[in-house]
Order: C-alpha cells, then structure tokens, then sequence
C-alpha cells in the first residue's frame, strides 16, 4: 500500500518539560516534552479543550507554570 506524503509537524520548541528526567545519553535531557505534556500542548494549539488532561499528572502545576500557562483549577 502507498501513501501519499505526510506534512511534519512539531510542537514549538520553546515548551519545557516539568518531568524530572535522568538521562545519561543525552546532551539536552531538558529537552522534549513527556507525552502528556505534548498532548497538551497539541490540543491547546489547536484550540481544543484542555480542562482535563492534565487532571491526574503528578508535575501539572510545575509545567504550567514553567511555560507560563494559566495554572486550571
């Protein structure tokens, strides 16, 4: 089966991570976003509903505020 190309896509780079990570291998372990941080961040750029996805992350604050995104209630 063939498909046609597929336009790239990437969340901005300027979004930090609030997972506190412990690569080695790594040169930037700041980089990079944990997956339900990017899922965030894809919804709110597309203007979708955000009000739960961050409900049960345990750094939720620390990311929204470290990107200077408005902390929910």
């Amino acid at each position: 089966m063939h498909l046609p190309p597929m336009e790239q896509r990437s969340l901005p780079s300027y979004l930090r991570t609030a997972y506190p990570r412990r690569q080695t291998g790594c040169p930037n372990p700041n980089t990079g976003l944990a997956s339900v941080e990017a899922l965030y961040a894809a919804f709110l750029i597309l203007g979708r509903p955000t009000t739960t996805i961050l409900d049960h992350y345990y750094w939720k604050n620390t990311f929204l505020s470290i990107n200077g995104l408005d902390i929910e209630c």
